[in-house]
This record gives structure tokens, C-alpha cells and sequence, in this order.
């Protein structure tokens, strides 16, 4: 029993409209989740209705870790704040990111680290120093101008203006998302590593290196005292965040509908 993408997709939308149209009726701050389970399945045919009655669970594949976790943590031996004192408001830019949390409004404060750390903005001027910094890292983490040109041209400006003459598209928390680990990783870079702060140079200092690294196709680089995190935030279909602690139980469910359920499954539905 296949699951129409398209179908799919309208759900989605549906679903961040109606949230949408909630906050702006009660003025209020919203967020959507998904819940556990959060795929459903309808039979429309008597045979469906007949598989689904006969299967006791439906399991999605396990949820996957989260991404590499990047922060020295509290345990390094070095006083952070001494040596970040020339750059206040990029420790403040990278505070706000992380208390953003995710999506648009992460992306946006993470880019304003890199425009406060180079002194510059946009494509023809901040992609090219942004680039040979990221390059210039000892490990090779796979950057290349490409990248970071499309972290400016095709996130920043579609997430920014709403004007479609400025941006073909406008994007969404979900289609930032994938991208943050890697934008997110380079702001870690440039704010402890930048020599000189405020500066379009892509000068380095070796004064502090990743234990978790993420490569652009995602798989993390994990060397001694390196972690990943617990789990990924996110639902199978990258859409909405995960909320376990709403659980939707199947005796509430229209009659002959069945959710699907990740706990004992080991491959997809």
C-alpha cells in the first residue's frame, strides 16, 4: 500500500494552513508537531479494509540520530569568553540562532554571523572569503564555493523576501531544515577560528577543532570525545518536529484506519 507523495504534500500543507490561520485568528505564537504515530493509513477498498484488519503493526524505519553535535561543551579546559572577547555580537548572533531553534529564523541569525564575521553581505562579496575560510579548515569537510553560494542565492533570499521579483520561491521552515547542520557548522568555524573579527579577510586561527564533523552528504565524522546526538528532531518525512509526548491512540480513529508506528520496526511499510 503505497503512499502518494502528492497526496502527502497537500496533507502538509493543509495542516501548516490551518495552523497558520489559527494564530493569526487568536494572535499567538504557534508551532506544529508531529505527533506519535503521525502517518495514517484510510482503506478505500474492501481488500484494503481486509489487509489492514489482518496486520497487528505497521512500522516505519527507526528514527535516526541526530546530527553531529558540534559545541566544545562546558567540560573544555578554556575560557571561551576571554577568547571570543573581540567578538561580542557574533556571540550574540550564534546565541540567537541556537535559541531560534530551527528553520527560517535559525538560518537567518547563523547568516548574520558570517555578514558581522566578514564585514560584507551578499553573494558578490561574502561567498568568496565565507568559502576560503571554510576551506582552509584541516580537515577537508567538502566545502566549496557551489555550497556556500547556494546556502546565500538559494536559502537566504527565498527565506528572506516574499517578493517573488527577488526570489523565484518563498521557502518554509521545512525547506531550510536539511541545509542547517552544514550553515550551522560553518558559523562554529568561523566564530571560534576567524583571526580577524569584522574583516572581509579569510585569515585563520588554529585554536580550536571539531571532535564531530558533518560532510555535505550528511554522515558525520566522529572522532575521540566526538558525539552525535540522541535523536533527529524531526518526523520520517522531514516536515514537521517530533513530539512524542502527543500520542494519538487508534481507538480514536475513524473506523478502519490504521497508524503507522516506528517502535519494534526495523524496515518501512
Amino acid at each position: 500500500m503505497a503512499i502518494n507523495g502528492d497526496v502527502t504534500k497537500d496533507a502538509e500543507s493543509a495542516l501548516t494552513e490551518a495552523a497558520d490561520v489559527l494564530a493569526i485568528t487568536s494572535q499567538a505564537r504557534h508551532e506544529v508537531y508531529s505527533p506519535r504515530p503521525y502517518v495514517f493509513l484510510e482503506p478505500t477498498t474492501d481488500e484494503e479494509r481486509r489487509q489492514l484488519a489482518g496486520i497487528e503493526r505497521i512500522g516505519l524505519p527507526p528514527l535516526r540520530p541526530g546530527p553531529a553535535r558540534l559545541a566544545p561543551g562546558a567540560h573544555v579546559n578554556i575560557d571561551f569568553r576571554t577568547l571570543l572577547a573581540d567578538r561580542p555580537v557574533g556571540i550574540a548572533l550564534l546565541g540567537a540562532a541556537l535559541s531560534a531553534g530551527h528553520g527560517v529564523a535559525k538560518l537567518h541569525d547563523l547568516m548574520r554571523v558570517f555578514e558581522n564575521a566578514f564585514a560584507c553581505a551578499g553573494v558578490k562579496l561574502l561567498v568568496d572569503p565565507l568559502t576560503d575560510f571554510l576551506k582552509s579548515y584541516p580537515w577537508d569537510l567538502g566545502y566549496t564555493r557551489d555550497e556556500v553560494r547556494s546556502w546565500i542565492k538559494e536559502l537566504r533570499n527565498p527565506a528572506t523576501h516574499a517578493d517573488l521579483t527577488q526570489a523565484r520561491t518563498v521557502l518554509l521552515d521545512p525547506d531550510i531544515e536539511p541545509y542547517l547542520p552544514r550553515v550551522e557548522q560553518a558559523a562554529y568555524d568561523v566564530l571560534f577560528n576567524k583571526r580577524d573579527w569584522h574583516k572581509r579577510d579569510s585569515a585563520r586561527l588554529d585554536r580550536w577543532h571539531f571532535k564531530s564533523m558533518i560532510r555535505r552528504d550528511g554522515s558525520a565524522i566522529v572522532s575521540e570525545g566526538g558525539e552525535l546526538q540522541v535523536f533527529d528532531q524531526w518526523d520520517h518525512l522531514n516536515v514537521f518536529r517530533l513530539k512524542e509526548a502527543y500520542h494519538i491512540t487508534e481507538d480514536t480513529l475513524p473506523d478502519g484506519w490504521r497508524g503507522l508506528d516506528w517502535y519494534g520496526a526495523d524496515s518501512g511499510a
